[in-house]
């Protein structure tokens, strides 16, 4: 009842920061609801917690019979987004683009740049770190069909500065 009166959550799981959604992130139906409560006996009772713990595990999507059955899963809400989470990045007002070849590229692309410039330093290895940079320096590089005349990381960075000047900066 509470899942269904509380939007998709009961006490635990506004606890937690979690609700139950429908796969395609719409809310659940009552029904949906139902048959999750309802194979809850088999998930629960019945296997003492064993049929969601093996569904659990042996699911792609990770969920359990009730969800499957339901079309539903249960993923963390709440959680705050800022900057870095995009793949918007701080410019100045009066910066100059290098590449006007950004053009050529995505925004899964840009995501990706950006990603591989927050989480390369992070990198154990100095050795992994640079090859992974430099890897992806390469792939944008000929994404944009040019020879960079920068280092790998000083490349990246001023590609996803650039991509952004033509694409929409934070202001």
């Amino acid at each position: 009842i509470c899942e269904i009166t509380m939007n998709g959550q009961s006490i635990g799981k506004r606890a937690r920061n979690i609700k139950v959604a429908k796969l395609d992130g719409s809310q659940p139906t009552l029904s949906s609801y139902l048959l999750r409560w309802m194979l809850r006996l088999v998930d629960f009772t019945i296997t003492s917690g064993a049929g969601a713990i093996l569904s659990i595990l042996f699911t792609s999507t990770g969920q359990r019979l009730g969800d499957l059955a339901a079309g539903t899963t249960v993923i963390k809400i709440g959680q705050n987004v800022s900057i870095t989470d995009t793949i918007l990045t701080r410019i100045e007002d009066n910066y100059q683009p290098t590449y006007p070849q950004v053009h050529q590229l995505t925004d899964e692309d840009a995501a990706i740049i950006k990603e591989v410039l927050n989480t390369a330093p992070r990198l154990p290895d100095a050795k992994t770190r640079r090859l992974v940079i430099r890897k992806a320096a390469e792939q944008i590089a000929q994404k944009m069909g040019l020879a960079p005349d920068l280092a790998p990381e000083m490349f990246l960075d001023t590609v996803l500065k650039d991509y952004n000047h033509y694409n929409g900066t934070v202001e």
